[in-house]
């Protein structure tokens, strides 16, 4: 069988393009409670409002491990001869590729710092969305998809408040750096087309955190970043220049933190992404080859999605292992927001199981935290006709999640 480079992003995260390994604490817990339960100073991330049970300076550094799997079926692909007439089929039998095993790092960096009793200030470093696939050019996804690769870099300051002593809000500011690189191979130009771009979005985030003796319960959203990328095409002669907008969707995470025992957690997590906000990557050029490039197919819709809004549900347990270990388990359901019609070679998403088991370990002032994950993708259709031609198969994938998170405090 031929070796298949693809990194799914989403089958590592959260529905298609969003990434949920923003540390490796809640890893071993499928993300389960996470805006309910504040243990460092990522929780200026998972609830900007519990960066208030954060005493002193607050440090956590961790990074994800990815390691997809993923083989793909091909029983169809058809370029496209005219408005309505397709050429013959470019594979005539059924193959099957196997992706290439691959680590692919997320480091995140979060620092907090109270002030007094009640009030708390923090400062992060993180990527909360991304995707990256790639196909070799014997393959003949080579026509709607060769790269497919978004990269954001957050940087956020946040205020909380402690309202009472039981009962915080906060709020923040994120300023993102964002990257995007797509290409596909032009039959009519014997090239791939290779477009990049890059561009910055401002959004804001905001958290509710409650805590009582029996159950803690949180609130985090976070707002829709808006990219205006700009960038160039490359792989063909001239001067071509082209521009994207893409949106991040909103997220809405509910969160719950039932203490069973002393030593004894179980955990609950509701997450709401307005994915609607996402209908296509749609990529536009100027310049000597604007012209050439749309009757030559490198159509601006490059990445059909026409997602619908999506859910995630998690449920976790946490338990105190003497005084200095805790011992973590989790199970998620991560919902699509992708459909069979719309779905695309380049994110071939669709729902995912989630298994998870983590391990921390406390010092006086620092802890580690070790967690893995395994993450079950249900099988992709794909049944996408397009200005390309028509592509039909299905892609497996799995996913191994490593990752590794050191803590400190400073008072």
């Amino acid at each position: 069988m031929k070796k298949l480079l693809i990194m799914v992003p989403v089958l590592a995260s959260a529905a298609s393009f969003q990434i949920l390994e923003q540390n490796v604490t809640y890893l071993g817990q499928a993300y389960a409670g996470t805006a309910a339960s504040v243990e460092n100073a990522s929780a200026a991330y998972y609830n900007p409002a519990g960066i208030t049970e954060n005493k002193g300076w607050n440090f956590s550094s961790s990074n994800a491990f990815l390691l997809p799997s993923s083989t793909y079926t091909l029983t169809n692909a058809q370029l496209r001869t005219g408005a309505t007439t397709f050429g013959s089929n470019l594979n005539t039998v059924t193959t099957e590729q196997d992706a290439k095993n691959q680590f692919t790092p997320i480091p995140q960096l979060f620092v907090t710092k109270d002030y007094g009793d009640k009030l708390a200030f923090a400062f992060s470093v993180n990527s909360p969305f991304g995707l990256k696939s790639e196909y070799p050019l014997d393959s003949s996804v080579k026509y709607w998809a060769v790269r497919s690769q978004l990269q954001t870099i957050n940087l956020s300051t946040t205020t909380a408040y402690k309202v009472t002593s039981n009962f915080s809000v906060g709020v923040g500011m994120e300023y993102s750096i964002g990257a995007l690189a797509l290409s596909k191979y032009s039959a009519a130009l014997a090239t791939v087309l290779d477009n990049k771009l890059t561009g910055q979005a401002w959004g804001w985030h905001a958290g509710l955190f409650y805590k009582s003796a029996q159950v803690d319960l949180g609130f985090r959203f976070n707002s829709m970043l808006n990219f205006d990328l700009s960038g160039n095409l490359y792989g063909s002669s001239g001067t071509t220049t082209v521009t994207s907008n893409v949106k991040s969707p909103e997220v809405y995470v509910f969160s719950a933190n039932y203490h069973l025992t002393q030593n004894d957690n179980i955990l609950l997590d509701v997450q709401s992404t307005n994915w609607e906000r996402v209908k296509q990557i749609e990529l536009t050029y100027t310049g000597t080859l604007a012209a050439t490039l749309t009757a030559a197919g490198a159509n601006p819709n490059v990445i059909h999605q026409n997602y619908k809004d999506a859910a995630r549900v998690a449920l976790g347990y946490q338990h105190l292992w003497g005084k200095t270990s805790i011992l973590r388990a989790g199970i998620a359901y991560d919902g699509t927001p992708s459909n069979d019609t719309d779905r695309s070679p380049a994110i071939p998403d669709n729902h995912r199981l989630w298994f998870s088991a983590g391990y921390t370990h406390k010092w006086d002032k620092s802890s580690l935290d070790f967690g893995y994950s395994f993450v079950n993708i249900a099988e992709a259709p794909i049944n996408l006709t397009d200005l390309s031609g028509k592509i039909e198969g299905t892609w497996k994938t799995k996913v191994h999640i490593f990752g590794l998170q050191w803590n400190a405090e400073w008072n």
